[in-house]
């Protein structure tokens, strides 16, 4: 039932934007797509600002690719805990442990 906006091109610190018409609000989601073997996932600081100012709103949606196929997307709500210094331009996620606080 969501309305889905794919905003990528515009580097807003999010690829999706998501509008629920029932409860009237906004999803905001960073899709990152990584080999199932991966051990971590970058994420710029843009990003975490956005993820930290939107925190009830945001996720980042981790696909899993094996074989040229995706899995199905999992959706880390809440998911950076505190600010990027400011000279960093992004950071290094262990990927199991942001997989293990996901939801399908």
């Amino acid at each position: 039932g969501f309305q889905p906006e794919d905003v990528s091109s515009q580097k807003e610190g999010y690829d999706i934007i998501s509008f629920d018409p029932f409860k009237r609000r906004y999803r905001f989601l960073e899709v990152k797509g990584r080999i199932k073997d991966a051990e971590t996932v970058t994420v710029s600081s843009n990003e975490i600002l956005v993820g930290l100012n939107k925190r009830e709103s945001f996720a980042l949606v981790i696909v899993l690719i094996e074989n040229n196929v995706a899995e199905k997307p999992k959706y880390i709500w809440c998911p950076f805990k505190e600010k990027p210094e400011k000279d960093l331009r992004s950071v290094n996620y262990d990927l199991k442990k942001l997989l293990n606080r996901g939801e399908l």
